[in-house]
């Protein structure tokens, strides 16, 4: 099951965001401020974040930075009413996926969900057939981005743990190979 956190100070947004996304599927957190959202990335690995720019306290460019520091990589789409291009430029440095300005509709928000969605698996897919070739050199980077973008989807991690498997490195592979077996 796909998982997303909504982190906005405004209710209204936060219960838009919230339908658009059970409507594709998605187990749904929220929370109203910085702080809030921290503690559930502390807890919980998402598919997706949708961030809010400006909130009292901690911002969502706080947020953002403070993701980056611990190396959660799951894709983050910036939502903000005050668009600059000094911010998008910020928010892209730090890897965000998508820049999405208020007022959005939900039809935004589904393309962005199914934009997100070959990403994912087209990624996975090569990365498995060039491991079928023995190419592990080429499949771990695009693993690595396959991981970044879903870090929920179990094949990722077994393709990891053939690859590094295949690049000799075992302590890795093991590693990779737990965590699938965990999660399937």
């Amino acid at each position: 099951m796909k998982r997303a956190l909504v982190v906005d100070d405004t209710k209204t947004i936060r219960l838009l965001l919230t339908k658009a996304l059970e409507h594709k599927g998605y187990i749904t957190a929220v929370a109203g401020n910085g702080q809030g959202a921290m503690e559930l990335l502390k807890a919980t690995t998402y598919d997706v974040v949708f961030l809010d720019m400006k909130m009292p306290g901690i911002s969502g460019k706080q947020v953002l930075e403070w993701m980056v520091q611990r190396g959660i990589l799951t894709p983050v789409v910036v939502i903000t009413a005050f668009a600059t291009v000094k911010n998008a430029v910020e928010c892209t440095r730090l890897g965000v996926y998508a820049y999405l300005q208020k007022p959005f509709t939900v039809e935004k928000i589904h393309r962005l969900l199914e934009e997100l969605e070959p990403a994912r698996s087209s990624a996975t897919q090569e990365a498995g057939l060039l491991l079928e070739a023995g190419h592990w050199e080429k499949a771990l980077p695009l693993l690595t981005s396959a991981l970044a973008v879903s870090p929920a989807n179990p094949e990722i991690y077994r393709l990891m743990g053939m690859a590094y498997r295949q690049s000799g490195r075992a302590e890795q592979a093991s590693k990779f190979q737990k965590t699938y077996e965990i999660m399937k």
